[in-house]
């Protein structure tokens, strides 16, 4: 695990994680307020209202990281996190951890599955039609032109070309 960049809501201590019970409190509330809403854009809109936005870090360079609002990246992170189970990653295997868990298994399983019923019903919908790209191309269907592939001119450091409407 990378020390240096502690997850959210937990702290180092002589290398090992120690919960502070303040933010485990409110990494429980987002959790619990998952499960009570059952919609990822319904929790944005209740964290923004209830002021919970995401753990702010100072930087060796006099500047912040976090503290920003949740948005749907970071809580589908937050939400995949074992950390929060008091375990700990290490050679691509989870492992029991010395720190205590900030939620119990049941939560986290509970939580998990509802993550994969939503993600499911996202899927289903995206190829009912069959044309996986519908949507995606809006702006250059409206110009009535094709997509073909250049190469950049000005940087020859990127190795691909791109694509751009032409």
């Amino acid at each position: 695990m990378d020390w240096r960049h502690c997850p959210a809501r937990e702290r180092r201590k002589d290398k090992k994680l120690v919960v502070n019970k303040s933010e485990a409190e409110t990494v429980r509330t987002i959790f619990r307020l998952y499960l009570e809403l059952k919609s990822f854009s319904k929790l944005v809109a209740e964290l923004d209202r209830s002021g919970i936005v995401t753990k702010r870090r100072s930087t060796k360079v006099a500047k912040y990281q976090g503290g920003i609002p949740f948005t749907y990246g970071p809580l589908a992170y937050f939400f995949k996190n074992r950390i929060y189970l008091g375990e700990v990653h290490h050679g691509g295997k989870w492992f029991k951890g010395e720190h205590d868990a900030i939620i119990d298994r049941a939560t986290f399983d509970q939580v998990q599955k509802l993550l994969v019923i939503k993600s499911n019903g996202r899927k289903a919908k995206r190829s009912e039609s069959g044309a996986l790209l519908q949507g995606k191309l809006s702006a250059v269907s409206r110009l009535n032109s094709s997509v073909f592939p250049t190469s950049n001119t000005t940087t020859r450091s990127i190795p691909f070309p791109r694509l751009y409407p032409g």
